[in-house]
């Protein structure tokens, strides 16, 4: 990433060359999360010493992993406001609101579940290997494949087989070995992990939804809309296990609301997340 100067004080211009992470399951079109991180990186330069609380991101058109990416972020007292371009082209939009430490919103009143340590669940990858009919999960078997993070289930069994629409899913999840040294994450911090971790397993409940009510046939996969993160601290280990808890509450034709919660190891409430996807129709 590098920045270039511009006469106005509240403006700034930040360009990442890329190449970009493409995502899990359209190599060639950017990851929502790369992006994601990309535009809270650059409100982080700009906002310095203050940290970042809340990152909206509204996705316009699929980027291109190939193609560098100019930012333009402009501030107004606490709050940023961002517009990405490929080409000239704006493909993403955002907005962010930062502060002092203080001002985080780190009362949560929701407490980490009661599940045993990362290491007593089995592997995603282990969990499709042995699924008999592993069809309907393909969210699942794309996100194994890619291998980002190590994703462990803590109830895999149980998230594939009854659909109870006030129950949450539960992953913990952690970067994978091959990304940990990528030269791409080499600077990675805590909230960079959080941030493309926010976008890598949300979409797993509404399309196992789908999948549990038989609309998986109708549609194919599933794409952000928009994504929106609110830290309740910036003090993130980026190099443990997070417990990433999501639920899908609301659906409509081609469209699903997802909320998650993502906690540290040890059990702290460290970001939270909402966003609003979209299935495409599956190609008869």
């Amino acid at each position: 990433m590098r920045f270039k100067n511009s006469p106005f004080f509240s403006f700034r211009l930040f360009s990442f060359s890329g190449p970009h992470f493409g995502g899990p399951a359209v190599p060639s079109r950017v990851f929502g999360g790369s992006t994601a991180t990309q535009v809270c990186n650059a409100v982080r330069v700009l906002s310095y010493p203050l940290v970042v609380r809340t990152v909206k991101v509204n996705f316009l058109a699929p980027g291109s992993t190939d193609t560098p990416t100019d930012y333009a972020v402009e501030r107004y007292a606490d709050v940023l406001n961002i517009t990405g371009r490929q080409k000239g082209k704006i493909f993403v939009t955002g907005k962010a609101t930062v502060g002092n430490s203080p001002d985080l919103l780190n009362s949560t009143l929701y407490k980490m579940p009661t599940v045993q340590a990362p290491l007593a669940y089995p592997t995603l990858t282990h969990c499709m290997a042995t699924t008999p009919d592993p069809k309907p999960w393909n969210v699942f078997k794309v996100l194994s494949e890619a291998g980002w993070f190590e994703v462990r289930p803590t109830d895999f069994d149980g998230t594939i087989s009854t659909l109870r629409p006030e129950r949450t899913m539960c992953f913990w999840a952690t970067l994978g070995a091959d990304y940990r040294d990528s030269a791409s994450l080499e600077r990675a911090d805590g909230v960079s992990v959080v941030m493309l971790l926010s976008d890598y397993l949300i979409g797993c409940s509404g399309l196992v939804h789908r999948a549990l009510i038989g609309s998986h046939k109708q549609f194919d996969g599933g794409a952000s809309l928009s994504h929106i993160v609110t830290f309740h601290t910036h003090l993130i280990d980026g190099t443990g296990y997070f417990l990433f808890e999501t639920i899908s509450e609301v659906q409509a034709t081609n469209k699903y609301l997802l909320h998650a919660r993502i906690f540290a190891e040890d059990g702290e409430h460290v970001a939270s997340v909402t966003q609003e996807a979209y299935s495409p129709l599956a190609k008869m």
